[in-house]
């Protein structure tokens, strides 16, 4: 997947040749005012500000192919995902749109108070806040399980 140089072109005004040239030669270690002084001729006379303009855009849609890669390799692992959601990134150069198309399959982090009730301590902690009855060790231990072993961490699952 090569980055869109039509479109680098189009939003810098200049020639799709001129952008492969700076590409080139910034790929090369030449720095933006090296190549506004020393190399008009190869690049047909830009001048820094374009050149400059050239070495953001290039910045820009080598980061969103990262982001598109990186996106399409996690969802290969996933069987569901349509044809037409690995269509639409790899045509997009929208990084809204393709994270628009990814969001739909994207794992969510689990916050420890979703571990607590998924470990079930939902229950303990609406005890605790409702305070209708003070609570033994004995109904604490009854909620241990393979994430809250002890009574401390059970205590401490329910604090948030």
């Amino acid at each position: 997947m090569e980055i869109p140089i039509d479109k680098i072109a189009q939003n810098c005004n200049v020639l799709e040749n001129q952008v492969l040239e700076v590409m080139s030669l910034l790929g090369n270690g030449s720095t933006v005012p090296f190549i506004a002084r020393y190399r008009k001729e190869v690049t047909g006379g830009l001048n820094e500000v374009l050149l400059e303009k050239i070495d953001i855009n290039i910045l820009k849609y080598n980061n969103i192919k990262k982001r598109k890669l990186s996106i399409i390799n996690q969802l290969k692992e996933n069987e569901s995902v349509h044809d037409s959601v690995f269509n639409t990134l790899r045509m997009s150069w929208d990084l809204n749109e393709i994270e628009d198309a990814f969001l739909p399959f994207k794992k969510t982090r689990k916050s420890k108070v979703d571990l607590a009730f998924k470990a079930g301590l939902g229950g303990l902690a609406k005890q605790i806040y409702n305070q209708k009855q003070s609570i033994s060790k004995t109904q604490i231990n009854s909620y241990k399980c393979d994430i809250y072993i002890t009574n401390e961490e059970i205590i401490g699952g329910i604090d948030y």
